[in-house]
């Protein structure tokens, strides 16, 4: 007596092939709508093209409190996943911005886990920074920002997160609506991570304004605390900006920053 056919090996084939086929043209859109719920809507993601494994999108950075309102960065961000032996790596890279494509390597161990990226140098235009809200939406900053990475790299162990490596970000010729004074100066922030906690360090190459100061960003609590002068000669082609940046303590400007999320 013949048996009737079994469709269950057919049915778990057609139900693998389909997730299969899910999984490999995933739209670009979805990793897109949870980073972007990650940073509760501060980054704008917009016209993805691809998929999630190979893909593009434009991003801009939006204001707080003003979901309409945001700066967008130039060109398009370019990614694509690749495999080098067991360990996934990530590749990143922006038609503008970048001096060679960005590599994130993904080491998932049985006691941690490892992120690393490669060291790049970036350039962008100072006015994004419009896009982080106070104090840069009133300054209207313009000139130029360029980054240098160096060996970056974040450890996942027992559920505590440690980051080594560091940044330096050169703020060159700047210039704001509120000063007449063009550039206003050069600018270094230094920043190192340092085990559980990330340092800044701000100082001035050469300027109309003097800043130097420095801060930290722990855990979910970013503290950054900084002076303005004006160099000599300057004084009163300063003092609108000044009058904005902090409040005054002799000739100088306190500048102070404390955000619990960030």
């Amino acid at each position: 007596m013949k048996r009737p056919p079994s469709w269950s090996g057919s049915i778990v084939a057609l139900l693998v092939g389909i997730a299969l086929s899910v999984v490999i043209w995933l739209p670009a859109s979805a990793p897109t709508v949870m980073v972007a719920k990650i940073t509760e809507g501060r980054l704008d993601f917009r016209h993805e093209r691809g998929t999630v494994w190979a893909g593009s999108t434009e991003l801009a950075l939006v204001k707080p409190n003003k979901s309409d309102d945001s700066v967008s960065i130039p060109g398009r961000i370019h990614w694509r996943w690749r495999w080098q032996g067991w360990i996934p790596e990530l590749v990143v890279n922006s038609d503008c911005c970048f001096s060679q494509p960005v590599t994130f390597k993904l080491f998932l161990g049985s006691e941690q886990w490892q992120l690393s990226m490669s060291d790049v140098k970036m350039n962008f235009p100072l006015a994004i920074l419009e896009g982080l809200g106070a104090p840069f939406n009133t300054l209207k900053p313009h000139g130029d920002l360029q980054i240098k990475t160096r060996k970056i790299k974040m450890t996942l162990a027992d559920r505590m997160m440690k980051i080594s490596g560091g940044a330096e970000f050169e703020i060159g010729s700047l210039s704001s609506v509120l000063s007449q004074v063009k550039p206003i100066g050069t600018y270094t922030v230094t920043a190192k991570g340092q085990g559980d906690r990330i340092s800044f360090t701000l100082s001035t190459r050469s300027g109309a304004l003097q800043l130097r100061g420095s801060g930290e960003l722990r855990q979910k609590t970013f503290r950054f605390n900084a002076e303005a002068t004006s160099s000599p000669g300057y004084e009163l082609a300063m003092s609108n900006l000044l009058n904005v940046l902090g409040r005054r303590s002799g000739n100088r400007r306190i500048i102070s920053m404390e955000r619990e999320k960030c």
